[in-house]
């Protein structure tokens, strides 16, 4: 099923770059933060036992009413649990009344030290466990996912296999995912420089903090030498040996052809027509589903859709308005 819908963008927001940039800018973050008192005030950490000896990280805002929705959120790639555009949506559920749980994928945030190998993006099965401890650990008549860029595709996969897993999800919202993570190194590749340059240093200093820990096993000055995103791939997945190539890496977590046939969850797929990373055309490659719903605007950028000078993001509304909304 496909749906318009009318986020109507500022006109200094119709510019892609400006969205997606001021999304992240590090003036925001005392804004956001500002914002999330309530929220991170409320904050416990919690170390997740995800199974086969994984842990993971997150952080529980509850409410006092024990009857209280929940919703987990997830980040994107390199972001994390205290990423602005995932503080700016929690905040907005938590003041409407949701519990929220803020999970972090491995070697995200603060927690490299927990598991030795490294973090890459077929590591479902850690995260549905995850889901699975937040549930029992944190019991909800009702139980919302949402997650952004990477963290929309992990938050899709999970809920297409939800059912083979115990898993009970009322509904997922994915912002801005990779449909097709291949094309998108492409873009990151052939487009706007200063994307690959973001996610190259943020990736580096993660892998870096990762070979401090674990020397024995990651030489960090090697890693960090090569400057070509799409060849620190290439390299990192030799040490997995479970890939036959990095196309072969990319299509395992695509949202494409059947990945989502199986999906019995209420989802949406939120896509800007903008967005300067993921391609909004690929939703043409998702197979169609009764439980699929794939909503496109003209603007938003990635991960942006901001509304005002104050820098609100219209992405909160729709995660409130979405999870507020009964399933169809």
């Amino acid at each position: 099923m496909f749906s318009e819908q009318q986020y109507k963008a500022p006109v200094w927001g119709r510019n892609k770059h400006i969205q997606s940039l001021l999304a992240t800018a590090k003036f925001r973050r005392p804004l956001v933060e500002k914002r999330a008192q309530p929220l991170l005030q409320s904050s416990e950490e919690v170390i997740l036992e995800c199974g086969d000896g994984v842990r993971l990280l997150g952080y529980y805002s509850p409410q006092e009413h024990t009857a209280a929705p929940l919703v987990i959120l997830l980040h994107g790639w390199e972001g994390s649990a205290d990423s602005m555009y995932l503080l700016s949506s929690a905040q907005k559920l938590f003041a409407a009344g949701f519990s929220v749980f803020r999970l972090n994928l491995r070697d995200h945030g603060d927690s490299h030290h927990l598991n030795e190998d490294l973090f890459h993006s077929c590591r479902l099965d850690e995260v549905i466990g995850a889901v699975k401890y937040i549930q029992q650990r944190y019991p909800a008549e009702q139980t919302f996912m949402a997650g952004y860029s990477l963290g929309g595709n992990f938050s899709l996969r999970v809920a297409a296999n939800a059912h083979l897993h115990g898993i009970s999800l009322n509904k997922v919202v994915a912002i801005c995912p990779p449909i097709d993570p291949h094309d998108t190194m492409v873009q990151l590749e052939q487009g706007f420089t200063l994307y690959n340059w973001y996610f190259l240093v943020k990736w580096h200093r993660s892998l870096k903090k990762k070979a401090q820990l674990f020397p024995h096993k990651y030489n960090g000055d090697d890693l960090i030498r090569i400057k070509d995103l799409a060849k620190l791939t290439e390299v990192l997945l030799a040490e997995f040996g479970e890939f036959e190539s990095v196309r072969h890496y990319f299509d395992a977590y695509a949202l494409k052809g059947e990945m989502l046939s199986d999906l019995q969850t209420p989802a949406v797929m939120l896509l800007a027509k903008d967005d300067p990373i993921i391609r909004h055309q690929g939703s043409d490659l998702v197979q169609a589903s009764q439980h699929l719903t794939i909503v496109k605007t003209e603007h938003g950028g990635h991960c942006g859709f901001l509304k005002n000078a104050k820098l609100h993001s219209w992405a909160d509304d729709f995660l409130l308005q979405e999870f507020a909304r009964p399933a169809t």
